[in-house]
């Protein structure tokens, strides 16, 4: 069985590094030598500087030894990879599937979907065309959508979104498409699991804002944590953005395409000022090598060692500091209305999710068992059985009373 290795990004003091992770392997560590990786004790991974020989270093030196994941923020490096579902598929389409994935492929681009957006559906369906290789997706049904299903969506134990992002891409091709036998109105996606947030304390946002040493890092963090915004939205900020008369955040081109305009803390204005002056941005505020937009795996990482240091033993992401601002706003007393706005939700009931995660909210629930009225802590509680009880009542069950 292969080993199991990750490449991605980092900066390190400000310049743009190759990182790669592994579970201990004497091979493995001889091959990260051989070609002039280093190890990072802090953030224990392999690092190399980020040039495009070295990229290419990575990908002839690992892939025969290992199965590589690439991280989302490294798409372009192409990695032949081991195939692990457990059903094969062909690697090329037949012409007319290939024809239709194209022309799928342009009606997304030209309705100007997230390129995210893009590459998930188009994978999909790539997967679908493939399952069903010997057919004109023109020809495809329901049940064949069904054996798709079955025989490759559940039995390689995909997650649930996955399954309800295929019945999307499928909605959105067939709805889109003329001559074909499928029965859109009758795709119908599984319930969406509805997961809580995680949310920190205030206690601890302000310990992993203390435990960030680094300007540039403190100021994201905080960032992050005073305007409640996703992270791809803080990497889209350009210094033109910010308002400082008016103390405002102009969030250009938010999830779904929408502006909005967020207020901003003068603490945050006052540590912005200051961040500015050390680093001199161009255009985006948060920059990394060659005035680039700083990435979204460096920014993951450093949150990541900050939660660390301060000890907070959650698991903290970007979008963690986005739930604690919802939820600490909602306990502040802030109208969930308002809420809604400054995070951008297209619906309230998405907003609503905070008031099942508030403490304060959660702490206005009076337990049941505050009214029974007995002593908890007595050291042996002892129970005998009411005769009278079951005299009374005239059946067989088995009734107990506390006595002390």
């Amino acid at each position: 069985m292969k080993a199991q290795l990750k490449i991605d990004e980092f900066q390190i003091d400000e310049r743009l590094q190759l990182t790669v992770s592994f579970a201990y392997n004497p091979q493995l560590v001889e091959l990260a030598k051989s070609i002039g990786m280093r190890w990072n004790p802090a953030y224990r991974f392999w690092t190399m500087e980020h040039t495009k020989a070295n990229r290419a270093a990575l990908v002839r030196t690992f892939t025969q030894i290992a199965t590589i994941e690439v991280s989302d923020s490294l798409s372009d490096l192409h990695v032949k990879q081991t195939y692990t579902e457990k059903i094969r598929l062909p690697k090329e389409l037949n012409e007319p599937a290939e024809l239709q994935l194209n022309r799928f492929k342009g009606m997304l681009a030209n309705k100007r979907y997230s390129a995210s957006t893009c590459a998930t559906y188009t994978s999909l369906l790539r997967k679908f065309f493939a399952f069903h290789f010997d057919r004109d997706p023109l020809n495809l049904n329901m049940d064949d959508v069904g054996d798709f299903n079955r025989e490759f969506i559940l039995e390689n134990n995909y997650s649930i979104n996955t399954q309800r992002q295929f019945t999307s891409a499928l909605k959105l091709f067939y709805g889109n498409t003329e001559g074909h036998s499928m029965e859109v109105g009758s795709l119908v996606a599984p319930k969406k699991s509805r997961m809580l947030p995680t949310v920190l304390s205030q206690n601890q946002v302000a310990d992993i804002i203390q435990a960030t040493a680094n300007l540039k890092h403190r100021t994201i963090i905080t960032t992050l944590y005073a305007t409640g915004i996703r992270s791809n939205e803080l990497l889209n900020i350009e210094l033109s953005h910010i308002d400082s008369g008016s103390l405002t955040l102009n969030v250009v081109s938010g999830k779904g395409r929408k502006d909005r305009n967020i207020p901003l803390s003068e603490d945050l204005l006052e540590l912005l000022r200051k961040y500015y002056k050390a680093y001199t941005p161009k255009r985006y505020l948060f920059e990394g090598a060659n005035g680039f937009r700083y990435s979204s795996s460096s920014m993951n990482k450093v949150i990541k060692s900050s939660a660390q240091k301060a000890g907070v033993r959650k698991k903290v992401t970007c979008h963690t500091f986005r739930h604690s601002y919802a939820t600490h706003l909602l306990e502040s007393g802030v109208n969930l209305r308002y809420i809604q706005e400054l995070l951008g939700h297209s619906s309230p009931k998405t907003t609503q999710i905070y008031t099942y995660v508030s403490p304060t909210y959660l702490g206005q629930v009076k337990s049941p068992l505050d009214n029974l009225n007995i002593d908890l802590l007595e050291p042996e509680i002892k129970y005998q059985k009411s005769s009278n009880n079951i005299r009374n009542r005239g059946d067989k069950e088995n009734n107990y009373t506390f006595i002390t």
